[in-house]
């Protein structure tokens, strides 16, 4: 079972499948975003990258929205865990 942190849903609603490739996704995502100036990335910086993600995931077929849920924790709180795991990529 993943932890909350670890899925979008809790913080963003939707329900992305397959999990395997959000989850890879969400990976690349952070491998890129440790290359950038810690100072830029922003609350808002990163909400918006992970929005285009989980967006361009479904665009483009990759993943599908299996249900709709409503969030249990803020985008803030999920956000600053994402930082977290962005900053051991750094390391």
């Amino acid at each position: 079972m993943r932890s909350v942190m670890n899925d979008p849903s809790f913080a963003y609603g939707p329900v992305y499948e397959p999990t395997d490739i959000l989850e890879k996704s969400i990976t690349l995502l952070q491998t890129r975003l440790a290359k950038a100036e810690p100072a830029t990335l922003t609350m808002e910086y990163l909400d918006t990258q992970y929005s285009q993600l989980f967006k361009m995931l479904v665009d483009h077929g990759f993943c599908t929205v299996t249900a709709y849920t409503m969030p249990t924790i803020s985008k803030d709180i999920w956000l600053r865990h994402q930082l977290s795991r962005i900053a051991r990529y750094r390391d």
